[in-house]
């Protein structure tokens, strides 16, 4: 192979035909660091969520008792919007915490849904108290 075909190989993205290593793919660097670089970006929006949501499920999770002061202790629609309450900040913490092991192991997809469910089960939490 003469130098100036083992140079234009090298600009190209993928092999030469006629390269004995004509099975291996070079892709350039971005797009390699590229998905990476925006699940980051994702990640740590949605960890920043995340703390916000750990300061404020723990206010809400401390206040919750007083959910019973008017009585209603057999109510279970009432009782699991107590649990949820106490449950949200460690969801939270999970999900601030969990998704960048995910990252870690480049699971992409799965790291973003981990950290979004903390957001998600407060959104629920919201709706559910809104329409009681």
């Amino acid at each position: 192979m003469n130098s100036a075909r083992r140079g234009l190989n090298l600009l190209m993205p993928g092999r030469l035909a006629g390269d004995r290593r004509s099975h291996r793919c070079w892709r350039p660097m971005a797009d390699v660091l590229l998905p990476r670089l925006r699940a980051s970006l994702v990640l740590a929006a949605l960890t920043l969520v995340n703390l916000a949501l750990i300061w404020f499920g723990g206010t809400v999770a401390m206040w919750s008792p007083i959910m019973f002061d008017r009585g209603g202790q057999d109510d279970n629609v009432l009782w699991a919007i107590f649990w949820s309450f106490l449950a949200l900040p460690v969801v939270a913490l999970i999900g601030a915490i969990l998704p960048w092991l995910f990252l870690w192991l480049r699971w992409r997809r799965v790291a973003v849904m981990t950290a979004a469910i903390p957001a998600l089960f407060a959104l629920a939490i919201a709706a559910a108290v809104f329409i009681y």
